[in-house]
């Protein structure tokens, strides 16, 4: 009997399927840290301009009610604050991989809509944490020594200004996961396992920026209209189907796989900007984008600050004429 009778197909080592799933899904891959460091871009941005606008954070609002004075600082909060921004990473992946890409294309437009929207509250209508609760905070961390409350006053306090507070662009991201698992198409059955982690992350984030001091409820409420709000406006016009086209189109175009190999959709090079200048437009800008967003997002993690040293405010600019406690 010939040696290759049964014409067995040979196993593809280990790591040359990890480099094919790698090829692949690069664009995948890399969305996530893209819509992180566009999101702290925003609110960054909205610092430079209201900073610019504006004499002194006087002029700035104070979104408080009566039950946010009620709220106790609990340093242990500062774990699920902190890993909020590894969460914003790794759930996009899991909504590609259970809700599919149609999905995962609707979670990123509308990720950039609520984005643009929250930049455009931050300046129109600038806000900050009054100088009661920011001092009371402050005293409540000096009179503490353990190691969570070294974490909440070191990696937070120390590394941001009270301000920027309405809409929280620390839960748009979260609530945006968890109002894609909670839709569902007319054939598509509930991934329960996913959907309750999304709103248990939703409740620990939402807890994290209260306990923390670092958002008042009405910043929280207000995250959850943009988020709706932008949701519907990516379903309205089918913004998901428009990104994932174009995607696709770069996906094509940098020559990362072949048309038919493309997980981003084969006909996505076939219609929507067919016109090769405009597809070199759509692959420069999103270059761009990435590598902006790719900036603010690692040096943000690093050092907390990518335009430190050129803001105009201190901490005593936003409290004009008000004592304030140094923090130890």
């Amino acid at each position: 009997m010939p040696k290759n009778h049964f014409n067995h197909k040979k196993k593809m080592p280990w790591y040359q399927s990890a480099w094919n799933w790698t090829r692949h899904h690069v664009l995948i891959i890399l969305l996530p840290a893209g819509i992180l460091g566009i999101n702290r871009f925003w609110y960054l941005l909205a610092r430079l301009i209201t900073h610019t606008m504006f004499t002194n954070g006087s002029q700035f609002f104070e979104w408080d009610i009566p039950f946010d004075h009620q709220i106790p600082m609990v340093s242990a909060f500062v774990i699920p604050y902190m890993l909020s921004y590894f969460y914003w990473l790794i759930i996009p992946f899991f909504i590609y991989a259970y809700k599919g890409r149609k999905s995962f294309y609707v979670f990123c437009s509308a990720a950039l809509v609520a984005e643009v929207i929250g930049f455009l509250w931050l300046i129109i209508l600038p806000s900050k944490m009054s100088y009661a609760d920011y001092s009371k905070s402050v005293q409540d961390l000096n009179e503490h020594s353990d190691i969570l409350s070294t974490l909440l006053k070191n990696l937070v306090y120390k590394a941001d200004l009270p301000d920027n507070l309405c809409p929280s662009f620390h839960i748009i991201a979260t609530i945006l996961a968890c109002i894609i698992c909670c839709r569902k198409d007319e054939n598509e059955k509930h991934h329960y396992g996913m959907l309750f982690t999304t709103i248990i992350a939703v409740i620990l984030v939402a807890l994290a920026t209260l306990f923390t001091r670092q958002h008042y409820i009405v910043d929280i409420l207000v995250a959850f209209v943009i988020c709706e709000i932008s949701y519907l406006i990516a379903q309205k016009f089918n913004w998901g189907a428009h990104f994932g086209k174009i995607m696709g189109i770069i996906n094509l175009k940098i020559g990362i796989v072949k048309q038919q190999d493309s997980p981003l959709g084969k006909e996505s090079s076939k219609y929507l900007y067919r016109n090769r200048a405009e597809q070199v437009i759509v692959i420069i800008v999103f270059i761009l984008l990435v590598g902006v967003a790719i900036y603010f997002g690692a040096v943000s993690l690093l050092t907390g600050d990518p335009f430190k040293g050129i803001w105009k405010w201190g901490i005593n600019d936003l409290y004009p004429g008000q004592p304030l406690i140094p923090l130890n």
